[in-house]
């Protein structure tokens, strides 16, 4: 078999989480490498995952605490199903995490997706995304170093077992609340030196824009930043 590729991006026929969809039903074994997650996008794969679950097809999901983004319900929500192992990338300010691929696993040949999308609603279906399939045999050279880069972050993660996702549950709540709370005054950049709080709420600007969020008082928190840096 030759490598065969082809480019995903989101349409008004087509998009990335049709793509996933149907490897989810025909594949074997899958294994997941994130970013982000959130539960708006597991929500969408649910059918899909309850369908390889039916069919005792095993997989296993990595995804990050960078940029405190990803959803404590979506760990959750993944969490819920037998077949599949969940592991979770602590960063911390000199690692950060910023994969998005997705690999599927046949009788005798990888598909492997690669590009811009995490899991999040408008990342698998209405964001300009550039996704990029490649499908080729199991002995291939790149497919190995896929395979094998994916074990080693497997073997740096922690297992999101009950601990973690309640610490992590707690952290997040409140890294939001503080965010949300923040009040800001316009100052002449010179003079800005921001306390660890108003580090928090950079990351939280930084994530928002990651995910397009425009929402509650997250988008609030977004528009507060955006004016200091305008007015800048």
């Amino acid at each position: 078999m030759e490598q065969a590729k082809k480019l995903i991006v989101n349409t008004e026929s087509t998009n990335l989480l049709k793509e996933l969809t149907s490897s989810l039903e025909t594949c074997e074994r899958f294994y997941f490498s994130v970013a982000f997650m959130n539960f708006s996008g597991i929500q969408l794969l649910l059918d899909a995952l309850k369908e390889a679950k039916d069919r005792k097809v095993k997989g296993k999901v990595i995804t990050s605490t960078y940029l405190n983004f990803t959803d404590p319900k979506a760990l959750e929500k993944i969490r819920e199903f037998q077949n599949l192992n969940l592991k979770v990338f602590v960063t911390n300010k000199s690692i950060g995490f910023h994969t998005k691929a997705y690999i599927f696993e046949y009788k005798d040949y990888y598909k492997v997706i690669i590009g811009s999308s995490n899991i999040t609603q408008t990342a698998l279906k209405s964001n300009v995304e550039w996704n990029v399939e490649l499908i080729s045999k199991q002995e291939d050279l790149f497919m190995k170093s896929v395979i094998a880069e994916f074990q080693s972050l497997w073997e740096r993660s922690t297992l999101a077992d009950d601990a973690f996702i309640h610490d992590y549950r707690e952290f997040f709540t409140n890294i939001n609340k503080m965010a949300a709370n923040e009040y800001l005054i316009y100052e002449k950049a010179e003079y800005i030196t921001p306390n660890k709080m108003q580090e928090r709420a950079i990351e939280n600007l930084e994530r928002l824009r990651e995910s397009g969020e425009k929402e509650g008082a997250g988008y609030s928190c977004y528009r507060n930043w955006e004016n200091i840096y305008v007015g800048i």
